[in-house]
C-alpha cells in the first residue's frame, strides 16, 4: 500500500507486468539515516548510502536528463512514428530498472544481481536534510522537485590486487 507521503509517478504503468513495489515505510523517520552521497560517476543517478534500521542500503536516486526527449529529433517530422511517442516516457532509466528488477523478483531470479527491494520518492530538499553535512558536492546535482529512486542491498567494495584496475572496473 502506498503511504500518503509517497507521491506516485502519474505515468508509472498501472498495467500488469513486472514492477517494484513502493516503499511502505517513512524515509523521513529518524531511524532512517542517509550517511553519504557517493562520489561515483553515473550518467543518470546519484547513489546515497543509507542505514534503515540495522541494515545498510544503496538508494539510487535518478536524475532526469537536463533536456526533455524530443521525439521529433528521434523519429523525424513526418509523423509516421507518432504511434511511438507515448512509449518513450516509459523508457527512462528509473522505469527501466523498476521493470528489470521487478522481472527478476517475479521470476525468483534475484540472486543474479544486487537485490533491489522497492522504489522511493523524496524531494531534493528532503534528501539534503537527511544527508546534512555528509551531502558533499554531489548534492549540487540534484534538481528541484521530486526524485525517484530504487533501494538496493549495500555491497562493500572488494579490494583489487592491482589498484590501477579500479578506474577501469569500478
Amino acid at each position: 500500500m502506498v503511504q500518503s507521503w509517497v507521491k506516485e509517478k502519474p505515468w508509472l504503468p498501472q498495467d500488469i507486468g513486472p514492477k517494484l513495489p513502493p516503499f511502505d515505510g517513512n524515509l523521513m523517520d529518524p531511524n532512517v539515516k542517509f550517511l553519504e552521497a557517493l562520489d561515483v560517476d553515473s550518467a543518470h543517478g546519484i547513489v546515497v548510502k543509507a542505514k534503515i534500521g540495522r541494515h545498510f542500503y544503496a538508494i539510487k536516486f535518478f536524475v532526469d536528463p537536463p533536456k526533455a526527449i524530443n521525439t521529433r529529433d528521434i523519429y523525424g517530422h513526418l509523423g509516421s512514428w507518432s504511434c511511438c511517442d507515448g512509449f518513450d516516457w516509459y523508457f527512462s532509466p528509473f522505469e527501466n530498472e523498476c521493470r528489470a528488477f521487478g522481472r527478476l523478483k517475479e521470476q525468483k531470479a534475484e540472486s543474479i544481481a544486487v537485490k533491489v527491494y522497492v522504489w522511493v520518492s523524496l524531494t531534493a530538499k528532503q534528501i539534503r536534510g537527511k544527508l546534512g553535512a555528509a551531502s558533499g558536492r554531489k548534492m549540487n546535482e540534484f534538481p528541484p522537485g521530486i526524485l525517484y529512486g530504487i533501494v538496493k542491498d549495500w555491497v562493500e567494495i572488494t579490494p583489487y590486487h592491482d589498484l590501477k584496475q579500479r578506474d577501469t572496473y569500478d
